[in-house]
């Protein structure tokens, strides 16, 4: 298969199974954890590569010559003036191989010496496949009840332009949502990693796309979900709220959104939008014990399983 491939950034000048050394060209754009690809033997197979460093400078023990290497990719000279130029240190990932079937194999052999490297982008049509078919071979079976999650990116994308360059729309990963849900599941990672916007993603494509509706409750420790805005920038629950509307099934029309905000002082119920009810609940949550939780969720003998002194503590 034959699909259009972006420019090239640079060529390989030093391989092995473990290290790829890559010689950008002068107008290369390229940032630690990029992914970039090659194709080898032919147009069947493609390598792909992480982007490990970047650097001005070659790794020590590394020399190359020129021989094998275009000059309108090196400056000129017999041996290369590495202060002029930037080195691509990459650690190989897999290998696609495309027959009948596309399958990857882990990589046994290294890329060969002067092969041209391309970086995975949205802006060309071979990276779109690849990208596609990781996103495919994560789901194993889709049926009505599944929805999209989110989409594949390729390395770190801090401004709007490397959004749009490394963000692949058309790669989805989807997920089955009911069998999800009533499942236990483990949000990880560090601050400002997208723990909540992974959830609140999760809950407005439900709201979008479900068949069923879905009974979901939310404690809100830092008051996140409960947002919503009346400005430009919309929050939370204006986009739930605008994706219960847009969803036309039946069984989801009557869902509505119910915000329960825990204050000393009463105030005023709000309809801040469609399909949402915020009630405030003047309830002091510092006076409630473990005999009121287990009492609320209809838990027998809770002092035998547990220390209460130790739930509240930790």
């Amino acid at each position: 298969m034959v699909f259009k491939m972006g420019a090239i950034i640079g060529r390989i000048f030093s391989s092995s199974r473990d290290q790829v050394l890559i010689s950008a060209s002068e107008k290369t754009s390229v940032n630690v954890s990029d992914i970039l690809y090659v194709k080898i033997d032919g147009l069947n197979k493609v390598l792909l590569l992480h982007v490990e460093d970047v650097v001005r400078k070659l790794p020590t023990g590394v020399s190359r010559t020129l021989g094998l290497i275009p000059s309108g990719i090196e400056p000129s000279g017999s041996i290369i003036e590495t202060s002029r130029e930037e080195t691509i240190v990459a650690k190989p990932l897999f290998s696609l191989i495309r027959g009948k079937e596309v399958s990857v194999i882990r990589v046994t052999a290294p890329p060969p010496v002067n092969m041209p490297v391309h970086i995975l982008s949205n802006e060309d049509e071979e990276s779109r496949k690849i990208m596609e078919f990781f996103s495919k071979g994560i789901v194993f079976e889709t049926t009505e009840t599944t929805i999209p999650f989110g989409v594949l990116r390729s390395g770190t994308a801090s401004t709007t332009m490397e959004r749009e360059r490394k963000y692949f729309e058309t790669a989805k990963i989807t997920v089955n949502i009911e069998t999800l849900i009533p499942k236990h599941i483990l949000v990880s990672g560090q601050t400002g990693a997208g723990k909540t916007t992974s959830v609140m993603g999760l809950i407005v494509n439900w709201a979008l796309h479900a068949s069923k509706p879905i009974g979901w409750l939310i404690i809100d420790r830092h008051g996140e979900y409960g947002k919503y805005s009346t400005g430009l920038e919309e929050a939370f629950l204006n986009k739930l709220s605008k994706a219960l509307e847009v969803n036309e099934n039946e069984e989801v029309e009557s869902v509505r959104i119910y915000v329960y905000k825990l204050s000393f002082t009463p105030n005023p119920s709000e309809h801040p939008l469609p399909k949402v009810e915020v009630k405030y609940a003047p309830i002091n949550v510092g006076s409630l014990t473990v005999d009121d939780i287990a009492m609320a969720l209809d838990l027998k003998d809770i002092g035998s399983l547990f220390n209460k002194e130790y739930i509240f503590k930790n």
